[in-house]
């Protein structure tokens, strides 16, 4: 215990009165660790984002290996980096070895996968449609990949900790690579076995005291970077809530058109959706629905731009979505998912984003956030993190952030399925009547059919990737144009019959019940497939006809 107190009291006499020789040993322990972290950061987080994003066969080992390297026994790397460096290996003639550049060589060695393997996990544990989101927002690639950095900061900050820790307190490597020469490459570690194999004990303690605190003082910073990244920026005190005009006046068409041409999409050896011939009429709201699986999501993807064709062709005002103007044309879009994907920021700072990739003056930006948050409700949540609201206030968010730059074309993934009835039904009203006022064109995915009623005026059935029907909604409800798009739309039951008579104004059809004279007009013969819904057939007198 008085060895300890007394490596203890040296420790702190060391860093109170400057001894010149550990100082130069604590200058050069920070040199080499914090030169092989930043050059793992370097490497590391761009090879963590990618492999997180990436898909490629072989990607599965790729990740094995970087796991294992983050185990890798640091005196193993000292022993492959020597052999690299000795005068007879590969690179023996740069004259490396025993030297600083050495130690930072094997000490990146040992940090990079650390900071590789963590950076994939914090990526990979992002919301799965985030990227997508980023995308639709108008992001080019590398502004993708800053804002899924960015929301992955605090984990990312956290694989930093980790590699510095690595580096810093690892000393087989250091020790075969760097010889622990004195005024050379003596650093922390490696001075304190030196002080522990001559038997002074107290002196090991006290540079064990320096490295602790050298160690606490560099997380510690880092940490507080990492809490200071929580923070959103305030919000400007006023704001002008006058309506303001992007690319488009008011009301005005969006002049938005979409054809697709022989188009199909597979997955593997499986076809996901196959159009031959599609076409989305200027400032019309179109509802997409069909069975799970059939393709719906992939379908409001491709619109977007966001999903690889095998074969076809995507034209969005004339000009090919996957064509040399994609980005143009994305930017023109916007799109929502049935989760938000809100950015780790203020109210504020999600519905600027999208302006803010399209570089516009700020004035600009502030002026269209305040309309949009007071059209939707939600400005008075404007300096709160998106993070803290419910999920009708963020869905409200997701609404404004997508509508904030104006877009021409308006596509919706079932954003309204996770939300109770009431927030269902007001948040309906809203979105119609926005969508009204600024005449955008609208496509939107759904399972409820109160919103095929309530928000379209054209519906598209899909059904294992293709086009089963197509029409209004009255359409589709009254005259289904088979059984699979007849019990989606909940027309039970379903009775065969064959057509035995007909009128201008009625036809009579034999069913196994008996005959049933119906008040349609159907120009067909033969076998028909009947949908009735409860209470549209009953005894004459009774109340039904």
């Amino acid at each position: 215990m008085a060895m300890i107190l007394e490596g203890l009291w040296q420790g702190l006499q060391l860093l109170w009165y400057g001894d010149d020789a550990v100082w130069a040993v604590v200058l050069l322990t920070i040199e080499v660790s914090a030169t092989a972290t930043v050059l793992s950061l370097l490497l590391g987080i761009p090879a963590g984002v990618v492999l997180a994003l990436a898909r490629f066969p072989g990607k599965g080992l790729l990740v094995s290996l970087v796991n294992t390297g983050m185990g890798l026994p640091p005196v193993v790397v000292g022993l492959f980096v020597s052999i690299l460096l000795w005068r007879s290996g590969p690179l023996g003639t740069l004259g490396l070895l025993y030297t600083p550049a050495a130690m930072v060589l094997a000490q990146s060695v040992i940090a990079w996968p650390v900071i590789t393997g963590l950076t994939f996990a914090a990526i990979s544990s992002l919301e799965p449609n985030l990227s997508l989101q980023i995308l639709s927002l108008g992001a080019t690639r590398w502004q993708l990949l800053r804002r899924l950095v960015l929301e992955a900061r605090l984990a990312i900050m956290g694989a930093v900790i980790a590699g510095f820790g690595s580096v810093v307190s690892e000393v087989g490597a250091s020790m075969m690579v760097g010889g622990n020469v004195k005024d050379s490459t003596r650093v922390l570690t490696t001075a304190t076995v030196m002080e522990v194999s001559k038997g002074n004990f107290d002196v090991a303690i006290a540079l064990s005291l320096v490295l602790l605190l050298l160690t606490y003082g560099v997380t510690m910073l880092l940490t507080l970077m990492q809490r200071g990244w929580r923070k959103s920026r305030n919000v400007p005190a006023s704001r002008p809530q006058q309506r303001r005009s992007l690319t488009r006046k008011p009301g005005e068409p969006s002049g938005a058109a979409m054809t697709l041409q022989d188009v199909q999409v597979t997955k593997g050896q499986r076809i996901v959706l196959q159009i031959d011939q599609w076409t989305l009429r200027s400032g019309s709201i179109t509802a997409v629905i069909g069975p799970n699986g059939a393709g719906k999501s992939t379908f409001l993807r491709l619109l977007h731009g966001l999903e690889r064709m095998s074969q076809g062709q995507v034209l969005f005002q004339g000009q090919p979505v996957y064509g040399q103007q994609a980005l143009e044309l994305r930017r023109q879009m916007a799109m929502v998912f049935q989760t938000p994907c809100l950015y780790q920021l203020s109210v504020y700072d999600n519905i600027a984003e999208g302006l803010r990739l399209r570089a516009l003056p700020e004035a600009q930006v502030d002026e269209a956030v305040g309309y949009w948050a007071e059209r939707l409700g939600i400005a008075h949540l404007l300096g709160r993190s998106a993070q803290e609201l419910s999920g009708g206030e963020a869905q409200r968010l997701s609404l404004a952030r997508a509508l904030a730059y104006r877009p021409a074309l308006f596509l919706m993934d079932e954003p309204f399925a996770s939300l109770d009835p009431p927030t269902r039904e007001e948040l309906y009203r809203d979105l119609r009547e926005v969508l009204a006022e600024e005449g955008i064109t609208a496509v939107i995915v759904t399972h409820a059919l109160e919103e095929m009623f309530l928000l379209a005026d054209q519906v598209v059935f899909l059904d294992q990737g293709s086009i089963r029907q197509q029409g209004t909604p009255e359409e589709l409800l009254q005259s289904p144009v088979d059984g699979t798009v007849a019990d989606f739309l909940g027309k039970r039951p379903l009775i065969a019959g064959t057509i035995v008579a007909r009128t201008e104004q009625t036809m009579t059809v034999l069913t196994p019940t008996g005959q049933l004279v119906l008040p349609l007009a159907f120009n067909g013969d033969g076998a028909v497939l009947l949908c009735l819904r409860e209470g549209t057939v009953g005894r004459p007198g009774y109340g039904n006809e």
